[in-house]
């Protein structure tokens, strides 16, 4: 979504860098849990045809891509990545049952990935179809219990097409990757369908009795389709107030906890669950919403409140069976100033599981800078 709302500009040089992170109490144990991210990301601009290359690493994701390239005056982009993400791809080194975080179901994961797209470009519509081709490699962590079969080391050919309505008005926060949050004005619209194909797909896990309880849920099809929505909509309501929407939903068939939603925080990279640990339920069939008031306090500085809705399907990972419908809210600050970003966000999710009484709370924290010329 966001790519749609990056201008083109001339042959130039950006550079963004952010850093930041997630943390929470564990759940009925001693200590802290978090996870961290670094963002650095470098873009050389106006090259032939439009095009513009593009380097982004954030913590162990390395993405190197050729984009943006017009042919047919402007009706059609191509665009070409690299990437590769190594050891925690899909934060599958946590494992959380009922809340609490189990080390003998952990693993190390990473991937190899290329891909390649084609976009049809008749704003505000917008059609794109892309191929990718994957490799997963993993590996056993220190506390993996034995008895815990890895997956396959399988490759992956991904098919996806992808359809966008796009009424947004521009803002920064659209296309500059050290602002994490999305300013919305305006309404866009998404859809998408896609195939996984697996050249290996063998159950995987915790099948063994040795675990108490063992874990089914990872039988997956050498085939997996999906289809995913979303749905951003914000407006200003008065020269000081801004209202902002957002909803997802995810439906998928055959697939395993490598390509599984992952639900939980605060964070860009999430469904996300105010106050719940950092992908701490991973779901095949998800809908979630978010709603959000936002006021401007001092310049572009902005403070607000959230509230975060989400029915999950999850009761193979989760005894007794998740409550339907999980809910979060939260607070938060997101100030500006020229070529700075910080963000500072509180949640609290009342009814996440192993919570009890109390619930689950999370505070997360990040600081970026850009520079171009």
């Amino acid at each position: 979504m966001l790519a749609l709302g990056a201008p083109a500009f001339a042959v130039g040089h950006k550079l963004e860098l952010a850093a930041g992170g997630e943390v929470w109490p564990n759940i009925g144990e001693s200590g802290v849990g978090g996870h961290g991210f670094a963002i650095l990301h470098y873009q050389l601009g106006g090259l032939p045809r439009g095009g513009r290359f593009d380097l982004y690493f954030n913590s162990d994701t390395l993405r190197l891509a050729y984009e943006g390239v017009q042919l047919a005056g402007g009706k059609i982009e191509i665009g070409g990545e690299l990437r590769g993400e190594a050891l925690i791809a899909g934060v599958l080194s946590d494992y959380y049952r009922d809340g609490k975080i189990d080390p003998a179901r952990e693993f190390w994961a990473s991937y190899a990935s290329a891909s390649a797209w084609v976009k049809l470009l008749r704003s505000p519509h917008f059609v794109e179809l892309a191929a990718t081709a994957r490799k997963w490699f993993f590996n056993r962590q220190g506390m993996t219990a034995p008895a815990f079969v890895l997956p396959p080391e399988a490759w992956v050919g991904e098919i996806r097409m992808r359809y966008t309505l796009w009424w947004v008005d521009p803002d920064p926060s659209l296309w500059e990757a050290h602002r994490l949050f999305p300013r919305v004005r305006g309404f866009a619209f998404g859809v998408e369908v896609g195939l996984d194909a697996r050249s290996d797909a063998q159950p995987w896990g915790a099948r063994a009795g040795s675990f108490a309880p063992p874990d089914y849920r990872n039988d997956p099809q050498a085939a997996i389709f999906q289809v995913r929505q979303w749905l951003r909509a914000g407006v200003r309501v008065h020269r000081r107030v801004r209202l902002q929407f957002a909803e997802s939903a995810v439906w998928m068939w055959g697939e395993d906890d490598l390509v599984r939603m992952r639900v939980g925080g605060m964070n860009p990279y999430v469904v996300p669950l105010a106050g719940a640990p950092w992908a701490s339920l991973l779901v095949g069939r998800v809908a979630a919403a978010e709603a959000s008031m936002h006021v401007r306090v001092w310049r572009e500085m902005e403070c607000g409140v959230l509230a975060d809705v989400v029915a999950v399907d999850d009761v193979h990972r989760s005894t007794p069976a998740l409550p339907a419908l999980l809910g979060g809210f939260g607070a938060f600050a997101d100030f500006r100033h020229r070529a700075w970003q910080a963000d500072l966000r509180l949640g609290w999710s009342p009814n996440f599981p192993g919570t009890g009484t109390t619930g689950a709370f999370a505070v997360l924290a990040a600081l970026g800078w850009s520079w171009a010329r």
